[in-house]
């Protein structure tokens, strides 16, 4: 019975969406920085949850109330936003990758533009921030200064 239950809770530890998030993937993160005023989206992973915020410059009907929240779903190099919310996400699954040497996530639409040119767009990567203050969510990595 014991070696039952060591099997059944190693089967569930490597389903898709069992996993909490890893220290790597843990924290806030924003939309490169080349979007400013056009595009921004945030997106905060803590364990299991998420919190997303999204603006653009083009307006539909109906926008949502900000942060959105849900649950991160893992599957190999990628995770999915589920929310029970009303939700318009850039893309609700992000793959991570690795650009000039930092971790970033990229939109699974996008992904397919990579897979065609060999070439990341790097205008639509999340980069992870240090800070992050969500009462004032910035949207887009703060430009470095040189």
């Amino acid at each position: 019975m014991r070696y039952l239950a060591i099997i059944t809770s190693l089967l569930l530890a490597s389903m898709p969406g069992s996993r909490a998030a890893t220290p790597q993937i843990e924290g806030a993160w924003v939309l490169s920085d080349k979007w400013t005023g056009l595009m921004g989206v945030a997106l905060v992973i803590k364990s299991n949850d998420f919190k997303y915020w999204f603006y653009s410059d083009v307006k539909g009907l109906g926008e949502p109330k900000y942060p959105i929240t849900g649950n991160v779903e893992f599957n190999g190099d990628a995770i999915r936003l589920r929310s029970t919310q009303d939700a318009r996400f850039y893309d609700s699954v992000w793959h991570v990758v690795s650009f000039k040497g930092e971790v970033c996530l990229l939109a699974d639409k996008d992904m397919q533009t990579f897979r065609d040119t060999r070439k990341l767009p790097d205008d639509r990567l999340l980069y992870k921030l240090e800070t992050f203050d969500e009462k004032k969510p910035v949207l887009n990595r703060p430009r470095k200064r040189v």
